[in-house]
């Protein structure tokens, strides 16, 4: 995790600096893919700290995250090809290389040009191949270059689409289906192991003193890939049947209402459509419950605790 934790910070400085500066009014696009991979990133590094038995959805979460950001590259060099129009003179300044993971590094020149009076000192849109800025660009010289003249900060040095371009949209593309179908896989295969029968038992004197019982009753299973269950709730004077949805993960589960079932009494209870009847937790080999629009009959249960069992 702490590679998403150092690309969160990169991601953090890159967006401080464009806010900080403006850069996002030259620059929109590109300001644009930096704030949004900041968002990724940063989300996947707070799931992960918050809920560490969620890293699986973390890695699912950048993967959707970096496939967006490849997309989101190659879609800016294609839109720059047909955006940056106007043909110009500027001196070559040099480079800026970016190193990433195993030594691998891209080079981006930077020039200076005048544009409708005012000088530009930029990074080009685009990375050019190493071997043809060290030998068949010298700094200092002139060369043409591609304006965009809604935004002159932006320009590219050729108007052909290069393989390197088609080859991050396909990355994009693979990342983006990976870290997606990974996230419905890594959430049905963490609910399969709910599948099965849980109860609870509370034995209590009412305000009376009369001796009362509640029994709780749940059974999880799965239908068409998604998990649910039957919640039962049956004491002295109630009987209470309902069709939740489970959702969550491994470690922890919601119980969303979705609708009452019939029963021999007939007795339902309204609860709010999508509302969390109560949550489990795996603890320490056990299960807790939180309360929450279902609340136990004795009072001394309220608190969360453990109470459900699997049977």
């Amino acid at each position: 995790m702490m590679m998403i934790h150092i690309l969160t910070a990169a991601f953090a400085v890159g967006s401080f600096v464009i806010i900080k500066k403006k850069r996002f009014k030259m620059m929109p696009f590109m300001s644009f893919v930096i704030l949004i991979s900041f968002v990724g990133f940063g989300s996947a590094s707070l799931l992960s700290i918050i809920l560490p038995e969620g890293e699986s959805s973390a890695y699912s979460l950048c993967s959707i995250t970096l496939g967006l950001l490849l997309l989101l590259v190659g879609m800016n060099d294609v839109c720059s090809l047909m955006r940056c129009k106007e043909k110009i003179a500027g001196v070559y300044c040099g480079y800026r290389t970016y190193s990433g993971a195993r030594g691998i590094s891209v080079q981006s020149p930077v020039f200076r040009y005048t544009y409708n009076g005012k000088e530009y000192h930029e990074q080009t849109a685009q990375n050019i191949p190493y071997k043809t800025l060290n030998y068949k660009m010298i700094e200092g010289n002139s060369y043409d270059i591609y304006v965009n003249p809604k935004h002159p900060a932006v320009y590219i040095l050729s108007k052909k689409l290069e393989t390197g371009t088609i080859l991050v949209i396909l990355l994009g593309v693979l990342f983006l289906g990976f870290g997606a179908v990974s996230m419905n896989l890594t959430e049905e295969n963490d609910l399969d192991q709910w599948i099965g029968h849980y109860r609870f038992e509370e034995c209590y004197n009412d305000e009376s003193g009369l001796f009362m019982v509640m029994d709780y009753e749940l059974e999880i299973y799965k239908d068409e890939g998604k998990c649910y269950g039957n919640l039962e709730i049956i004491g002295q004077l109630t009987w209470v049947t309902a069709r939740v949805e489970v959702r969550g993960n491994s470690e922890q589960i919601a119980l969303v209402f979705l609708e009452n079932l019939q029963n021999e009494h007939g007795e339902t209870r309204e609860y709010h459509l999508d509302g969390v009847l109560f949550r489990l937790r795996q603890e320490d080999g056990r299960i807790e419950t939180y309360w929450e629009n279902i609340q136990p009959a004795f009072t001394g249960n309220i608190s969360w605790g453990e109470y459900f069992k699997a049977v």
